[in-house]
């Protein structure tokens, strides 16, 4: 249902946009929304399946409940926290990686799918991998830095998504258009790039 409701606020944000005279528009489908849900639980489901191996691995290599009786107390501790940290560790990974793929699937989908006037069209090629690097080294200079990298670690993030984007046309040519007809406005040319285009991606 998510997936579903999640289509028709972005379709209905960029559907009623403008700059100037211009309308941004954007086919967007529930359908493909919900494909990218669906490789999202799908692959989240097999990383869990696969982390229960290894720990099943693990257990087994000392013995199973049998070698419990014969392996020390300490011994027993670090192996305990060993495993809990190895789940923690993977959930961790799982959340990270499951945020950088949902946002730049449904990112890519939706800014891929944007016209301005059927004139200009927008382009988006953020990587999975890439983001997932960037969210994850920008939570541990969070975390090693007591939060003084935050800012650093903001502008990291958004000159990427601005460098993976890109419109195909002339958009001086158009912004100028734009200007001409809407001169008593006094509208800028970076107005039409200043549109917060995040909602529901």
């Amino acid at each position: 249902m998510f997936p579903y409701v999640q289509q028709l606020l972005t379709s209905y944000y960029i559907n009623n946009r403008q700059y100037g005279q211009g309308k941004f528009s954007a086919q967007l489908s529930a359908k493909d929304y919900y494909k990218i849900y669906f490789v999202l639980i799908l692959t989240t489901i097999l990383f869990i399946i696969l982390i229960s191996i290894i720990i099943s691995v693990m257990f087994a290599a000392t013995g199973g409940f049998g070698g419990l009786d014969t392996i020390g107390q300490s011994e027993l501790s670090g192996m305990i926290v060993g495993m809990v940290a190895l789940i923690y560790i993977s959930f961790i990974i799982i959340g990270i990686w499951g945020t950088a793929y949902l946002e730049a699937k449904v990112k890519n989908y939706v800014f891929n799918s944007i016209q301005l006037d059927e004139i200009l069209q927008f382009q988006s090629d953020i990587q999975v991998g890439k983001l997932f690097k960037i969210y994850a080294i920008n939570i541990l200079l969070i975390i090693f830095t007591l939060g003084l990298a935050y800012p650093w670690t903001v502008i990291r993030l958004k000159k990427y998504k601005i460098e993976s984007s890109s419109a195909i046309g002339n958009i001086t040519e158009y912004a100028n258009q734009q200007q001409a007809t809407q001169s008593a406005l006094g509208e800028e040319v970076g107005d039409a790039f200043d549109t917060e285009l995040d909602l529901g991606m």
